[in-house]
């Protein structure tokens, strides 16, 4: 990933966000009539939250969509830790400010 902007900072504390982290459980944000569903999902290993999975539907998901839901984003969380040894894409996505070398003294 080629870029030179900074990662963006999410607001946790009361958000969805905050939630899933804390419950470990997919949640969703419905706000009415026209708008997409948000269905955020924690990406988990050993019960270790390392990221998590946003998903914007056209509809509410029913308990069988939401099951798939949590269950894709645990896989997820496999495919994560098994490349993160072949890629800094994965820190890339954590960083706060681009990654750079210390200059020479």
């Amino acid at each position: 990933m080629d870029t030179d902007e900074p990662a963006r900072r999410i607001a946790l504390r009361g958000s969805l966000y905050d939630n899933v982290i804390r419950i470990q459980q997919p949640s969703t944000e419905d706000k009415g009539e026209g708008a997409l569903v948000r269905i955020v999902a924690p990406v988990t290993n050993r019960r270790e939250a390392i990221g998590l999975l946003e998903l914007f539907l056209p509809a509410a998901a029913d308990a069988e969509e939401m099951r798939e839901i949590g269950e894709t984003a645990h896989a997820l969380a496999y495919i994560v830790i098994a490349n993160r040894s072949y890629t800094d894409v994965y820190q890339w996505g954590r960083r706060t400010i681009p990654l750079s070398l210390a200059p020479l003294a």
